[in-house]
């Protein structure tokens, strides 16, 4: 693959293609230019720190942070969360994400190489990189661009261990009462970067391969899961392994939209969305606009090491009904507002994607049911993984929420002693290791 040099980040605007160096991106967003131009905070002019809680977002609706009225930075489904559910809101001011000049590249590369085939809704051309860097907002395709830019040019690297994670499951009156721990591999097949690095593994039908094996707790230790993630639109194939039983089961992939286990999630609802987007037959853009979100979480979620409960636990308010909320960082985010609708056997009638508008990850998401009411709520938080070469890095989840409120239930994801890139992964992706006894890994120090 060709590198560029130097990369340049493209909008189109009237009709022309601006390139706008990282380092002007920077400079015009970095905080020391943010706090240069804000006014002083005070009175309806709200300072990084304030929380917004169900005591007072009636009377900070009309006030401001960072240029925005609060009652536009909130989604309604956040502002009924505050009010009914005991969410709170603690302002921060916006990071801006880094680049990476491998992405940044390819992604320049793509602008009138890469098309969409409008018989099959799939790209034509894509290797690496950002299928479509501009998005033309009047483009009837936009929001099936924006997915494929989700589903393509993500900043996850080229391969992930989970040493371990964990899904916490809360329920609004008895609080957390299960703890399931995993590990997971994977390895990405497409749209691989970086130094030296071949975008395409094998003949460019598989995405990825990945394997999860149970670690906890005793009813599902030892089980675990292979599946074949394919770019093809077809179905993905997964293996279940039982450890009870020691037999292995091939899962339909036509269950593509089945619930995962006892948690919130659906199949698809993993990363905001995990499926092919050639599986709804409609994805829609509702347009553009800032929000409040959780960029860049403050520290982990989950301290498994820790004994007590609000230390393991971090992130979350343990100790307040419903038992479930965040306790973060909230800052001001542009997103693309994506409106997905999935096939008529699906739970969901609708399902509304909130994402970054330069790096595409998904930071909330709101699920309706068939009677168009609100069903669930999902939220993302971030971090900056690094890679193994210099200014290499991932912008991948910290930890995870999804809200089930027709059941007062939500399941949580978290990590730790995640690393990314490591030579000995696609090894360990492999059904052989389904059943097998977790070798020890030495982690390097992986968080900046």
């Amino acid at each position: 693959m060709k590198q560029l040099d130097p990369p340049r980040r493209h909008y189109q605007i009237a009709g022309h293609s601006m390139g706008i160096t990282i380092l002007a991106t920077l400079l015009l967003s970095s905080p020391l230019r943010l706090l240069a131009e804000e006014p002083e905070c005070g009175g309806q002019i709200l300072c990084a720190g304030t929380v917004i809680d169900t005591s007072n977002i009636d009377q900070l609706l009309d006030a401001t942070f960072d240029g925005h009225q609060i009652s536009d930075l909130l989604l309604d489904s956040v502002v009924m969360q505050v009010r009914d559910y005991n969410l709170k809101i603690e302002l921060a001011h916006a990071e801006p994400w880094p680049r990476n000049p491998y992405l940044d590249a390819a992604s320049e590369a793509n602008i009138g190489k890469v098309t969409l085939d409008p018989a099959t809704r799939r790209v034509v051309g894509w290797e690496v990189g950002e299928p479509f860097p501009n998005i033309d907002e009047q483009d009837p395709d936009a929001g099936l661009k924006i997915m494929w830019n989700f589903q393509y040019a993500l900043h996850k690297g080229n391969s992930q261990n989970w040493l371990e994670y964990a899904f916490m499951m809360v329920d609004r009156k008895a609080g957390l009462h299960r703890t399931e721990t995993y590990t997971y591999q994977v390895v990405y097949a497409k749209g691989r970067y970086g130094p030296g690095v071949a975008p395409i593994i094998g003949d460019g039908t598989i995405a990825e391969r990945n394997i999860t094996r149970w670690l906890g707790p005793k009813d599902k230790q030892g089980d675990g899961a292979y599946a074949i993630h394919y770019d093809t639109g077809a179905f993905n194939d997964t293996w279940a392994y039982a450890a009870k039983v020691r037999r292995t089961r091939r899962v339909s992939g036509a269950s593509w939209f089945a619930p995962i286990g006892s948690l919130d999630y659906l199949t698809d609802d993993g990363n905001i969305f995990r499926a092919d987007p050639t599986w709804y037959p409609q994805i829609k853009l509702l347009g553009k606009k800032t929000i409040l979100a959780v960029g860049r979480s403050k520290e982990p979620i989950w301290v498994p090491e820790a004994r007590e409960l609000t230390d393991r636990y971090p992130r979350l308010d343990l100790a307040n009904p419903p038992h479930w909320n965040p306790v973060d960082d909230w800052e001001p985010r542009e997103v693309y507002v994506v409106e997905i609708t999935p096939p008529e056997e699906h739970p969901y009638s609708r399902k509304v994607l909130y994402l970054d508008t330069e790096f595409w990850m998904g930071y909330m998401a709101d699920a309706y049911d068939r009677e168009g009411d609100l069903y669930k709520w999902f939220s993302h938080a971030y971090r900056l993984h690094p890679l193994d070469y210099p200014g290499g890095f991932a912008i991948w989840g910290d930890w995870a929420t999804g809200v089930n409120f027709k059941r007062d239930h939500a399941s949580i994801f978290g990590g730790h002693s995640t690393y990314f890139n490591g030579p000995e992964i696609e090894g360990m992706v492999d059904p052989s290791n389904l059943g097998q006894k977790e070798r020890a890994v030495v982690i390097p120090d992986m968080r900046p």
